[in-house]
C-alpha cells in the first residue's frame, strides 16, 4: 500500500505509483510483476535506442526501498535488480507483446475483478500441499509495534483463510530470528522506514529471499487506514491476487498478466481509491474478493462460494499488444487513453441454456462490414494492421426481453453512449478506432 503521505485527495487520500501512462514516464509503479530472484544478469540487449532511453528514464524515476536492491512497482510490490525491471518495462510500459493465454475449460464455467497474477499465461498461485501451511513470522525488531502487528495480522489472515482454503500459521517461536534468510517460515513480516510505501509483499512465484510482508513506520502513525485494513490487502499479494484496477480502471495502466476471478469489483481490497475504487479507507474484502478467493482456492470450512458466471465473456486485440486477457460482462476490453486501436474481438456466452449465442458483426478499415460470426469466432482481423471501427452485436435464442447491450470506445470521441441489439457501436466513413469495449445483457434473460 503506497501513500503520498500527508497529501488528502477526493477519495480522503493520494495513494502514489499509479498514473495514467499517456501523463509522464515517471509514473512511480505502472505495474507488472517482473522476476523477483535477486539477480546481477546484464540488462538483455534493448531492442532499440529509444527503448533503452525510456527505460532509463523510467529507472531513474522508480522508488527504490531503501536498504535493498528492490524497485518499487506498482506502488507496493518489488522487483529486484535491473535486469527484472528491464523485464518488467518491456511487458508494461515498453508494450512487450504478451504471451498468450494458455486455453482453460473452466473459463466462464468458473468466475475466474479479483485478478490472479500470472506468468506467461499460468496463475501464480500456491500449491495444494503449501497453501494450508503458510507459516510466518513477526519480527521482534518491531519493538513496541510488534504486538500491534501480531494482532493486525491474525484478523488480516483471519479475513482470508475464513472464506477461502489457505491456512496462515503464525510461528512465533521464529520471531527473534525472523529474517528473510529464515527457511523455517514461509515468508517474514519486518519493518522498514524511511520508504514510498505503507507496505509492500509478493507473489507466491517469488523466492525466499524475497517473501517478506515490509510495513513502514509510517503505517503506525497515518490515521487513514487501520493496520490490520492495510494487511489485508498486502496478503491479497501474497495469495496471488492484482491490484483490482488493473482490470477495470484504464487510467491506472498495467500490464496484461492477470486472469479474472469474478466481474470487476471496484470496492476490491485490492483496488486503489485514486484508481476510481468506491471502497473507501475499510480495505475490507467484498462478496466478489471472497468468491474470487474461495473459487481460486476452494472454499474454507462453512463459506459457500457462487463459482458460476452467468453472461457475456469477451476479449479484445489491441495494436502493439495481441489478444488481452478475456473479460466478463460490463468489463473494459481493449484501452484507453493510450491511443492503441482495436483490432478484433471475440464474444461468448457463459453459463446459459445451450440453445443461447451471441453473434456480431464488425466494420474493418479498407474492408467494411464483415460477415457476422457467432459464439468465440474472431471478428475483425490480426498481423494486418487494421483498426476496428464499429460492431454490431445481437443474442440469438435468448427470451424475449433479453437484450445484449454495448459500448464503444473510440479515437477522439471517448465513450459513446450505449446501444443494444444489432445497433451500430463505434463509427463508420470517419477513420476513427476503436479503442475499447463494454459488452452486457440486461432484462429478462434468465441467467
Amino acid at each position: 500500500m503506497n501513500v503520498n503521505k500527508g497529501d488528502e485527495g477526493a477519495a480522503g487520500i493520494v495513494l502514489r505509483g499509479l498514473v495514467s501512462r499517456g501523463v509522464a514516464w515517471a509514473a512511480l509503479a505502472l505495474s507488472g510483476f517482473g522476476v523477483s530472484a535477486c539477480s546481477s544478469e546484464p540488462i538483455a540487449e534493448p531492442e532499440s535506442d529509444s527503448m533503452m532511453a525510456s527505460f532509463l528514464e523510467f529507472k531513474a524515476s522508480t522508488p527504490r526501498e531503501l536498504g535493498s536492491d528492490a524497485y518499487i512497482v506498482e506502488g507496493d510490490i518489488p522487483v529486484h535488480g535491473d535486469s527484472a525491471l528491464f523485464e518488467h518495462y518491456k511487458r508494461t510500459l515498453g508494450q512487450e507483446p504478451v504471451a498468450e493465454a494458455k486455453p482453460s475449460n473452466n473459463l466462464g464455467r468458473v468466475q475466474e475483478p479479483l485478478a490472479v497474477n500470472t506468468v506467461n499465461g499460468v496463475d501464480t498461485t500456491w500449491s495444494a500441499a503449501q497453501k494450508t501451511n503458510l507459516t510466518y513470522c513477526v519480527s521482534t525488531s518491531f519493538g513496541a509495534n510488534q504486538t500491534a502487528v501480531i494482532n493486525a495480522m491474525s484478523s488480516a489472515t483471519s479475513a482470508w483463510s475464513s472464506v477461502a482454503n489457505v491456512t496462515f500459521v503464525y510461528a512465533s517461536a521464529q520471531n527473534s530470528s525472523c529474517t528473510s534468510s529464515n527457511n523455517n517460515v514461509v515468508f517474514d513480516v519486518n519493518p522498514t522506514s524511511g520508504q514510498s510505501y505503507l507496505a509492500r509483499s509478493f507473489f507466491p512465484n517469488y523466492g525466499r529471499a524475497s517473501r517478506n510482508i515490509l510495513i513502514d513506520a509510517s503505517a503506525f502513525t497515518q490515521s487513514t487506514f487501520t493496520l490490520a485494513g492495510i494487511l489485508r490487502h498486502e496478503l491479497g499479494h501474497t495469495l496471488g491476487f492484482r491490484h483490482e484496477h488493473t482490470v477495470g480502471a484504464t487510467s491506472c495502466y498495467e500490464d496484461q498478466n492477470w486472469r479474472a476471478l469474478t466481474s470487476y469489483d471496484s470496492a476490491s481490497v485490492m483496488h486503489y481509491p485514486q484508481c476510481g475504487g468506491t471502497g473507501g479507507n475499510s480495505l475490507s474484502l467484498t462478496t466478489r474478493d471472497k468468491n474470487g478467493a474461495a473459487c481460486l482456492y476452494g472454499a474454507a470450512s462453512g463459506f459457500t462460494p457462487d463459482c458460476s458466471f452467468h453472461g457475456v465473456m469477451y476479449r479484445a486485440h489491441v495494436a502493439d499488444l495481441g489478444w488481452l486477457p478475456i473479460v466478463l460482462s460490463g468489463d473494459i476490453a481493449g484501452t484507453t487513453g493510450q491511443g492503441r486501436r482495436a483490432e478484433a474481438t471475440t464474444l461468448q456466452m457463459s453459463g446459459v441454456s445451450a440453445g443461447i449465442g451471441i453473434c456480431y458483426t464488425a466494420h474493418v478499415e479498407g474492408v467494411g462490414w464483415q460477415s457476422e460470426v457467432c459464439n468465440g469466432s474472431v471478428a475483425g482481423t490480426t498481423g494486418q494492421g487494421l483498426r476496428l471501427e464499429a460492431i454490431k452485436v445481437c443474442l440469438t435464442g435468448a427470451p424475449a426481453g433479453c437484450s445484449v447491450n454495448y459500448q464503444a470506445h473510440v479515437s477522439s470521441v471517448g465513450w459513446q453512449s450505449p446501444v443494444s441489439n444489432n445497433a451500430v457501436a463505434g463509427t463508420t466513413g470517419q477513420g476513427l478506432a476503436m479503442e475499447a469495449l463494454k459488452v452486457w445483457t440486461s432484462g429478462s434473460c434468465g441467467f
